[in-house]
């Protein structure tokens, strides 16, 4: 699961928090060409937002390990 943190909502307050952590959902190839991400906003909804307003995150959970070369898609 990909999360990814608001950066910026140009006066989007009602649907996205600055700082706050959203689920990004898969997007088609034509949507990530148009610079797009899909993010399940603060309503509960999946909208697609410019994906220069959202930061990556990563969560590293205690315990946990990735070996060189592989992600979590490749188990």
């Amino acid at each position: 699961m990909k999360y990814m943190r608001c950066a910026y909502n140009a006066d989007n307050q009602a649907s996205l928090t600055i700082d706050a952590i959203y689920q990004a959902l898969p997007t088609t190839d034509v949507e990530k060409a148009s610079g797009m991400v899909r993010i399940v906003d603060n309503e509960g909804e999946d909208y697609l937002y410019p994906d220069h307003w959202f930061e990556p995150v990563s969560f590293h959970v205690p315990g946990s390990f990735e070996l060189p070369g592989t992600s979590e898609r490749d188990f």
